[in-house]
């Protein structure tokens, strides 16, 4: 069909086996479906708590059937690829247009400042293609980025753009694997993992249609007994329970970024049952309401083995004047100060833009209260401990 110069692919040969797929929490208006996975990890992989399961997914259908509508293909339309040198396709045989859509390449990225000139040159309607440049310009972040405006959204706003199929498939990067947190410990099962999670199915920021997270809803519509293509990957050095069981660790999450802290928290515990003297353990949760509060049947039962402190606040129900974990961590800023001078870690887990960055401040904030200094003396301080005593694990 047409020729393709190489391009970094990230692959994974080994599969692993969904043992276990339930709801946590049902979808509402205003927060989407959550839930847990047990997932048997491809023959002689291992994990370490606090590590990541990289999965390979294929793109949801809806945004497939998107674009075969666009280009006026059905789904069994054959295409040939050919290269001469290395590439993430299939070549030198037929493979179906909905295939290569579905398992090899991004549909959702947002459009390059490149790509909207070469959609502009290609506009036989003068106006869209003026539209279209002015995209380009100072307006690209906000109209582009920040509404995720894909490819195939701009070609569909603009539908005099006379982009072939073979252009629009060497505008596409490869599609890239996804990490998620473990939310177990290999002392619970070192073969299985379990993985918890967002089903990303909201209204597109561009006010049309649907945007769906690629990884979220390939995982979420998976059937317990699929294979799954996944490998697990080391997290940062630091963002494990430390091996000394006996010094304390604070953790803080909201909503699932509480993941990486059940493995925590189950490793505590089983070291606990197993006889091993471990450290305070306290975390800081915030969500929504006493409903979404995740896995909360297990964590009273660490609580009252005595694995866990749980200091909890809930954004829409009365918390006393607190609705979220950085209030907690405020009000508790001597016990945190102390915990500090006796050695804790600190870990955080969750939206960058929300919980990592308002967990930040806090923590700015308490020890320029503490050392009695500036906000800039403390954001330094604050910096040093992060070399080996504060750790961030934050997604977008």
């Amino acid at each position: 069909m047409f020729s393709k110069h190489a391009r970094n692919f990230e692959q994974i040969t080994d599969s692993g086996i969904l043992l276990q797929s339930k709801v946590l929490v049902k979808a509402t208006e205003i927060a989407p479906t959550i839930k847990h996975l047990e997932v048997k990890l491809p023959k002689g992989q291992t994990y370490r708590t606090g590590d990541y399961l990289a999965i390979l997914p294929s793109n949801p259908v809806e945004i497939v059937y998107r674009v075969l509508k666009r280009f006026n293909l059905s789904t069994d339309t054959q295409v040939k690829i050919h290269c001469s040198t290395n590439t993430f396709f299939p070549t030198n045989h037929p493979v179906s247009a909905f295939d290569i859509l579905s398992g090899y390449v991004e549909l959702a990225q947002p459009i390059s400042r490149k790509q909207i000139e070469t959609l502009a040159a290609l506009c036989k309607d003068e106006k869209e293609a003026a539209q279209l440049k002015n995209l380009n310009g100072d307006t690209y972040e906000i109209e582009i980025l920040n509404k995720r405006i894909s490819i195939l959204d701009t070609l569909e706003l603009y539908s005099s753009c006379d982009l072939s199929f073979a252009q629009y498939l060497r505008m596409l990067p490869s599609l890239r694997v996804r990490q998620y947190s473990i939310s177990s410990s290999p002392l619970w099962n070192s073969e299985v993992v379990t993985l918890t999670f967002d089903v990303l199915n909201v209204p597109a920021l561009s006010g049309s249609g649907q945007y769906f997270g690629v990884a979220s809803n390939y995982l979420a519509n998976l059937r317990e007994g699929n294979p799954i293509s996944c490998s697990v990957r080391a997290s940062n050095t630091r963002f494990h329970p430390p091996e000394d069981t006996t010094i304390p660790i604070v953790m803080i999450a909201a909503g699932t970024g509480i993941a990486p802290f059940c493995g925590f928290i189950q490793e505590r515990a089983a070291q606990l049952v197993y006889g091993r003297n471990i450290g305070s353990t306290i975390l800081y949760y915030g969500c929504r309401s006493q409903e979404d509060f995740l896995y909360s049947n297990e964590f009273e039962k660490w609580s009252s083995l005595g694995a866990v402190q749980v200091k909890s606040v809930f954004s829409r129900q009365s918390n006393n004047g607190k609705k979220y974990v950085q209030d907690l961590l405020w009000e508790d800023r001597n016990e945190i100060a102390s915990l500090y001078c006796e050695g804790a870690r600190f870990y955080t887990c969750g939206s960058g833009r929300k919980v990592g960055a308002s967990v930040k401040t806090c923590f700015i904030k308490i020890i320029a209260e503490i050392k009695q200094c500036n906000e800039e003396e403390a954001t330094k301080i604050l910096e040093k401990i992060s070399c080996d005593r504060y750790n961030v694990d934050v997604f977008a």
